[in-house]
C-alpha cells in the first residue's frame, strides 16, 4: 500500500477538488473511503483518508500509488494555495480482521487504550507492541471487524511475530482476502472498478454524497459536471443483465452489465442482503473468461430473466446453472 500525508493550509481544499466526498467534516481520527477521479469522472484509485489533527493521512493502494502521486502533482501545480504531500515510503501496512482482532491488537497498545471504544473508521498515531511511529486504524477490506496497523519498516516483522504469538491469529495471503471483499461486496480496483469507471458506474454514488448534500449543492471539483450530469446518470440507469454463476458458489454471484456498447461487470456477495459494487469489464475480458470456462468443460446457458433482462448462466457440461 501507499501512505501518505498531506499539509498545508488548503490542503483539504485541495483534496476536494480531487477526491469525491466531504472532507472537510471529518473530525480529527475520523477517516472515510473516498475515491481519486479524472477530471472526466473516471476512477483513478480509491482510498481512505483521515484527519490527523495537522495533517491528512492518506492510504492509496499499492500498485497504483506512482500513477497517484504523479496525478496530484499535476493538479498541485495548476492549484492556487498551500498544499502538499509527503510520500512515507518508510512504512508498512499489517492487516488484523476477524472477529478475534480486537483482542488481539489490544496486548499491543499501550495501557490506558481501550480498543472497545475505537469506532469504525476512527484512528490515532500510537505504539504498537513497543514499536513508536505507528497508527491504528479500526478498518479493513474484508467485511469483518478489524485493524490496519501502520508501522515503520524497521519494526515490521517485531509487530507481525507479536501478533503471531496469540494462537488465534493466523497469516493470511491476498487470495484469502479477496475471497472476503468478494463476499462483502467490496470493489477491487483494476478488476471491478479502473480509469474508464464512474463512482455512479460503480455503485459508489453514496462516496460522493446524497443530493443535498454540501458536495454535491457546490461542485467544487473538475470532475462534477460529467459524473452528475443526466447524462450520465441516464446511462447508467439504462441496463440490460447477464448473470454468471461462478463454481465457488451455490447461488450467483456476478453480473455482467450492458450499457451503452459499453460492458461493465458487477461483483455481489453470495448473501444477497449485502449490497453490492460494481466495476467494469472489458468486452475483450468477457470473451476471454467465456474461452477459459469452455475450456475446462464448462457450458454457457442463456434463458430469459425476469424483467425482459437477459440472464447467462454457466454450469457443467449438460447442466443448467
Amino acid at each position: 500500500m501507499g501512505q501518505l500525508r498531506w499539509y498545508g493550509a488548503d490542503r483539504i481544499k485541495f483534496l476536494e477538488s480531487v477526491l469525491v466526498g466531504d472532507i472537510a467534516a471529518l473530525k480529527e481520527g475520523e477517516s472515510k473511503l473516498s475515491l481519486i477521479t479524472s477530471p472526466e469522472g473516471g476512477i483513478i484509485d480509491d482510498t481512505v483518508l483521515a484527519n490527523a489533527g495537522d495533517s491528512v493521512y492518506m492510504v492509496v493502494n499499492g500498485a497504483c500509488k506512482h500513477g497517484d502521486m504523479a496525478h496530484f502533482k499535476e493538479q498541485i501545480a495548476a492549484f492556487n494555495g498551500d498544499v502538499s504531500f509527503e510520500y512515507l515510503d518508510n512504512l508498512s501496512l499489517v492487516a488484523v480482521q476477524g472477529k478475534g482482532a480486537m483482542a488481539a491488537v489490544q496486548s499491543l497498545v499501550p495501557d490506558g487504550v481501550d480498543l472497545a471504544k475505537v469506532p469504525f473508521l476512527k484512528g490515532f498515531d500510537t505504539t504498537l507492541a513497543g514499536i513508536p511511529g505507528c497508527r491504528l486504524t479500526r478498518c479493513g477490506y474484508t467485511g469483518e471487524d478489524g485493524f490496519e496497523l501502520s508501522v515503520p519498516d524497521t519494526g515490521a516483522v517485531q509487530l507481525a511475530e507479536a501478533l503471531l504469538k496469540d494462537p488465534t491469529v493466523k497469516p493470511a495471503g491476498l487470495g484469502a482476502r479477496d475471497s472476503l471483499r468478494l463476499e462483502a461486496g467490496l470493489c477491487l480496483y483494476g478488476n471491478d472498478i479502473d480509469l474508464t469507471t464512474t463512482p455512479v458506474e460503480g455503485g459508489l454514488t453514496w462516496t460522493i454524497g446524497g443530493p443535498k448534500t454540501r458536495r454535491r449543492t457546490e461542485q467544487g471539483a473538475l470532475f462534477f459536471p460529467f459524473l452528475l450530469s443526466s447524462r450520465t446518470l441516464i446511462k447508467t440507469k439504462s441496463h440490460r443483465w447477464r448473470e454468471l454463476e461462478l463454481d465457488l458458489f451455490k447461488e450467483p454471484v456476478a453480473y455482467e452489465l450492458l450499457s451503452s456498447g459499453a460492458n461493465s461487470f458487477e461483483c455481489c456477495n453470495s448473501v444477497p442482503t449485502r449490497f453490492p459494487g460494481r466495476g467494469r469489464l472489458p468486452g475483450a475480458q468477457w470473451e476471454a473468461q467465456a474461452a477459459r470456462s469452455q475450456a475446462r468443460g464448462l457450458q454457457w446457458h442463456e434463458s430469459a430473466g425476469a424483467r425482459g433482462r437477459r440472464n447467462l448462466r454457466r454450469g457443467r457440461e449438460g447442466q443448467t446453472a
